[in-house]
């Protein structure tokens, strides 16, 4: 039987995907990207949790033009005011903060972010999934189709 302390709530896996790369991505080209290769691919990506009868959570998918593309594709800011380069101990917090953060079950339980001032010149991409939608072997076949030819 299922454990009462669980039942009707959601219990958040995070599974972290990290990229570093010479050159800042290009937001709407990685959109553009999830959209016509890697979303047909992982249609699971598209997948809202609903609830259910007697509490139970199922997923069901959307279509791509209801995906929220402000929420799932983020470029950050700075790490501070003055614009300085992130360093790496600000992109290990960060990273930190992504494990034991809220998840917004209204949407695809997926979010990119991308940092474009590490402080040694190099950009990153970081994936942010919940272990529901896939684990890490599927996520790493997902980051590598956005780099594939089709």
């Amino acid at each position: 039987s299922a454990n009462p302390n669980y039942i009707g709530r959601y219990k958040p896996v995070t599974i972290i995907g990290v990229i570093v790369i010479a050159s800042p991505v290009d937001r709407n080209k990685l959109i553009g990207v999830l959209k016509e290769r890697v979303l047909p691919k992982y249609p699971r990506l598209r997948a809202v949790a609903r609830r259910q009868a007697a509490e139970a959570m199922a997923f069901e998918e959307i279509a791509v033009e209801e995906m929220d593309w402000a929420y799932h594709v983020n470029v950050e800011p700075s790490s501070g005011a003055n614009c300085k380069p992130w360093s790496q101990e600000l992109l290990n917090d960060f990273l930190s903060d992504l494990y034991g953060g809220a998840k917004d079950i209204s949407k695809p339980l997926f979010r990119f972010h991308l940092i474009d001032n590490m402080a040694d010149g190099s950009s990153v991409m970081i994936l942010n999934v919940d272990h529901a939608v896939g684990d890490g072997i599927s996520m790493i076949g997902l980051l590598m189709s956005l780099y594939d030819e089709g």
